[in-house]
């Protein structure tokens, strides 16, 4: 092999894994934004349903204190239980928020972070 078609095929073979590098680094961006957006994505819908019950627990909870007010004939009583009440959930969250909660934000994280893209299944097509 004559020491220009070596250079040329040497030049060749750089230029590639430059632009094979290159590649790459789009790919990772683009999956680092397609992830990032995933999880934005998630955290808004996730906060307008968080608004939406928060409202709903809160006329609902006072419609309840009322009611247990009218029952007692009390209303400071009605809103007593309904603390009481708040203050029963908060113990039980709190004791289980290990599987409540942050099991569960691990779990779809982590289904986000290390779900296959469709970019392997492309490359095998090829």
């Amino acid at each position: 092999m004559p020491k220009s078609e070596f250079s040329q095929a040497f030049t060749q073979l750089a230029d590639n894994l430059k632009r094979y590098l290159e590649l790459r680094i789009n790919l990772f961006k683009l999956d680092t934004l397609e992830k990032s957006s995933r999880i934005i994505s998630m955290l808004i819908a996730t906060s307008f349903l968080l608004m939406l019950s928060t409202l709903f627990l809160l006329f609902s909870t006072w419609a309840l204190a009322l009611w247990m007010g009218s029952v007692f004939n009390s209303p400071a009583l009605g809103f007593l239980s309904v603390a009481g009440l708040y203050l029963l959930f908060f113990l039980i969250s709190y004791i289980f928020r290990g599987k409540l909660f942050i099991g569960y934000v691990i779990r779809h994280l982590a289904k986000i972070f290390f779900a296959e893209t469709n970019h392997k299944e492309e490359e095998d097509e090829d």
